[in-house]
């Protein structure tokens, strides 16, 4: 494990230090056991069930429309003009990716998958954490994204790709997010709305719900945006109706349908004067991109 890693672990169950033992991490206070496993990578997953709090108020919340934007980007900055796009990322989430402020910041990719985003990381000026759940030997570390390993205030940007909708309680990852989070510091991400059951996934959350999930965590919503490249047409063909077939086929299959569709709304916005367009992708969003801040 990389040394400025280590210097800002914790026990996920107690927030407190860690000792090295042979080649396991030992919780200094509640005597958590975190050992390597066969890939000599630390698993710093919850060993026992941890109760959690979080505060709700009922009523109506306050969402600021500014937030739901149709998002686009024609190019990308400068530092990322020789970089293949990283698989499940476009042109618009390398726009929004903020530039690292100073020496030895830190991003930590939550569900890493094989640290594809490590270059972007890099390019940006962070130091990288690679983080998954499991089955995963390119991550740095295993753990859980509703019990982080991390101290308060100790990272600079997350990055949250496809993976919200996979956590039982998404509003405890939020949480999570913001206390490990320097002020300041953003989560930039996506999460599914309108796709198929995919992965063990739990909740597929319309912008509203999104929206509520990160402000729960104390996150402040800056943007959320439906991802014009993956609309509910596509996701559904790809993933569901024809899984396993080449992208370009899928699409193939619904184009027809995609056109029809557009076409109505369109015919749809002539009769009745009015622009549909941002209704439209928003109620047929496959995913959405978004990106939070603390405060």
């Amino acid at each position: 494990m990389e040394e400025f890693i280590r210097k800002i672990i914790r026990c996920p169950f107690c927030v407190s230090e860690l000792h090295v033992e042979k080649d396991d991490l030992v919780c200094e206070k509640c005597g958590s056991v975190y050992p390597l496993t066969e890939n000599g990578i630390s698993d710093l997953r919850l060993k026992q069930p941890k109760k959690i709090t979080v505060e709700m108020e009922a009523g109506n919340e306050e969402i600021g429309s500014e937030v739901f934007q149709l998002y686009s980007s024609p190019s990308v900055p400068d530092v990322f003009n020789d970089v293949k796009i990283p698989r499940h990322l476009n042109r618009e989430f390398l726009n929004l990716m903020p530039m690292a402020e100073g020496k030895g910041a830190v991003a930590l990719d939550i569900g890493s998958g094989d640290s594809q985003n490590r270059e972007i990381c890099g390019l940006a000026g962070y130091q990288y954490i690679a983080m998954d759940y499991w089955g995963n030997d390119k991550a740095a570390m295993f753990g859980d994204a509703q019990a982080l390993p991390f101290w308060d205030h100790s990272v600079d940007l997350i990055l949250s790709v496809s993976v919200l909708e996979h956590v039982r309680n998404p509003m405890l990852m939020a949480k999570e997010m913001c206390r490990v989070l320097k002020k300041g510091g953003r989560v930039l991400g996506t999460s599914a709305f309108m796709q198929p059951f995919h992965g063990n996934s739990f909740y597929h959350c319309s912008h509203l719900g999104l929206y509520h999930t990160l402000a729960v965590g104390g996150l402040m919503p800056v943007l959320i945006s439906p991802i014009k490249e993956y609309p509910a047409l596509y996701s559904l063909s790809k993933m569901a109706l024809f899984p396993g077939i080449p992208p370009i086929f899928s699409k193939l299959i619904v184009l027809p349908v995609q056109a029809l569709h557009l076409l109505f709304w369109k015919l749809a916005g002539f009769v009745k004067k009015r622009n549909y367009e941002k209704n439209r992708r928003f109620s047929t969003a496959g995913s959405f991109l978004f990106l939070a801040e603390k405060q």
